[in-house]
């Protein structure tokens, strides 16, 4: 592949993730709210533009998932700037800080209030073309942390011994070939516990050999109750 061809491709990638994703923009100086706006879109962003910070909170207690990231100027002149950063940090909503000038304090506070990125006003091309790089990493890494606190919860219902009890049990009594989640999750009684809980009990590999094991030896003594 050539250089040239390299290029277009990647071009088209980043086109492609950024097509339809919906930017919250946030800036009460007009003339830079519009040539931001103006850049985003080049970009195949899909833009809502709002003056004030309270405006956009608003807009978002709507519900977030209406917008893919907020990029906002924190001197929001209605005081609300950090206000909106820490409701959407709190959402999940991935936060481009846009700053007028090189406020080392204001970027630090910032970070740590949960804004993803801290860029200098005016807004370049440069830098609106790799954001999208960030936005996915954010939202990768919420992701992965969604899916191992799933693991761990799992985790914790298999270690609870009263609970594992329960749900041998209720496999010993439907049976093999009746071990659905609903009927499991039926017999166990437990308040709290989901059928998504249950079913990820069955879906565990070391849980079939065992849950195997029991199923063959309540036969064997099936067989010799019979045979007595």
């Amino acid at each position: 592949m050539s250089h040239r061809s390299f290029k277009t491709g990647t071009a088209l990638m980043e086109q492609n993730i950024t097509y339809k994703n919906h930017v919250l923009l946030v800036d009460h100086d007009n003339n830079h709210r519009t040539l931001t706006c103006g850049i985003l879109e080049c970009f195949s962003y899909r833009v809502t533009t709002v003056k004030l910070a309270s405006t956009a909170l608003s807009l978002l207690s709507r519900g977030k998932s209406q917008f893919d990231f907020l990029m906002e100027n924190i001197n929001s002149p209605d005081s609300c700037g950090f206000k909106l950063l820490h409701d959407a940090a709190k959402m999940d909503l991935p936060v481009v800080l846009l700053v007028d000038d090189n406020d080392v304090m204001l970027t630090m506070r910032a970070l740590e209030n949960g804004a993803l990125l801290c860029i200098n006003k005016p807004v370049t091309v440069e830098i609106v073309k790799y954001i999208w790089q960030h936005v996915l990493r954010e939202k990768l890494s919420g992701f992965n942390e969604n899916k191992q606190l799933t693991k761990m919860t799992t985790y914790d219902i298999l270690q609870n011994g009263e609970l594992h009890e329960k749900f041998t049990y209720a496999i010993e009594k439907l049976g093999e070939g009746r071990c659905y989640p609903e009927e499991i999750l039926e017999l166990m009684n437990v308040p709290g516990l989901t059928r998504m809980q249950v079913a990820s009990h069955l879906q565990i590999p070391i849980m079939h050999d065992i849950l195997k094991d029991q199923l063959n030896e309540a036969s064997k003594s099936d067989d010799k109750e019979s045979q007595s």
